[in-house]
C-alpha cells in the first residue's frame, strides 16, 4: 500500500468518525473523546485496499513486543526435511524493541511481516504523549536483527484530533498547528534512514452554540523509511 493512499484513507477515517462522534454527543464543544472510538473508524477505512483472503492484514491493538518480533524477515536453517524457518533474534538472543511497551493502535501486516504503525492520539494531547509516541515511531526504523538484519518496517504515522471552541479562522488555526508539530519535529533525533514529515488539515467547522464556531483540526506526522 503506498503512503499517499493510507495518508488518504487515514483522513477520510477521520473526518468520518468526527462526523458520527458529533451525532453522538450533545453538542460540538462535547464531543466523545474516547480514542478507541477513532481508531475503529481510521482502521475501517483502511480495510479497502485490503482484498479479502490475502495476505494483507489491518490489526487493531497490536502487542508492540510481537509487531517488533515480526519486523524482521523469516530466516532459514537446515537442508532437506529438516528445513526450518524461524524469526531471527536480536542481539543477546532478544529482539529490539522500542522503549515504550504496550499496544499499537493500528498496524498493517503483508505476509505476517510488520511493515506499517500507527497511533492515534484524541483531542489536544499533551507535548509529552506526542514527543514520547514520535520517539517510539521512529525506533521501529531503527531495529537490528544479528540473524536478518534490518526492521522491514516501511512507514509510521502519528494520528491527532485538536479542538477549539472559540470563534477563529480555520486557516489561521491550522497554520499554528502545523508550525506547533514542526518544531516538535525540529526537537526530534531523526534517524539517517528515515524521512519525518507533518501535516495539518481541516477536519470540520460547526457551530456549537448559536453564532458561535466550532473546529476540528487533524494533523498528521509521517515518518517513513528512505534510502
Amino acid at each position: 500500500m503506498k503512503k499517499e493512499e493510507i495518508v488518504s484513507r487515514i483522513k477520510n477515517g477521520m473526518k468520518e468518525a468526527c462526523f458520527h462522534a458529533i451525532n453522538f454527543s450533545l453538542c460540538a464543544k462535547d464531543i466523545i473523546k474516547a480514542e478507541y472510538f477513532y481508531t475503529v473508524f481510521i482502521a475501517n477505512y483502511l480495510l479497502p485496499q485490503i482484498e479479502w483472503g490475502g495476505s494483507t492484514r489491518v490489526n487493531v491493538e497490536h502487542p508492540t513486543e510481537d509487531f517488533c518480533c515480526n519486523a524482521f524477515p523469516y530466516q532459514s536453517g537446515g537442508t532437506g526435511r529438516n528445513m526450518n524457518f524461524r524469526r531471527g533474534v536480536g542481539q543477546n538472543g532478544k529482539h529490539h524493541t522500542p522503549e515504550r511497551k504496550g499496544k499499537i493502535d493500528i498496524t498493517i501486516t503483508e505476509k505476517d511481516i510488520s511493515l506499517c504503525a500507527i497511533e492515534v492520539k484524541g483531542f489536544n494531547p499533551a507535548k509529552a504523549l506526542v514527543e514520547k509516541d514520535l520517539r517510539r515511531n521512529l525506533q521501529y526504523f531503527n531495529m537490528i536483527d544479528t540473524g536478518t538484519g534490518e526492521s522491514l518496517v516501511e512507514f509510521a504515522f502519528f494520528v491527532s484530533f485538536h479542538s477549539y471552541e472559540w470563534n477563529s479562522d480555520p486557516n489561521s488555526r491550522t497554520i499554528k498547528l502545523q508550525n506547533r508539530f514542526d518544531n516538535y519535529l525540529k526537537n526530534l533525533n531523526t534517524l539517517k534512514v528515515t524521512r519525518t514529515i507533518s501535516e495539518s488539515f481541516l477536519i470540520s467547522h460547526e457551530e456549537s452554540e448559536p453564532g458561535q464556531q466550532h473546529l476540528f483540526i487533524g494533523n498528521i506526522v509521517v515518518t517513513e523509511r528512505f534510502s
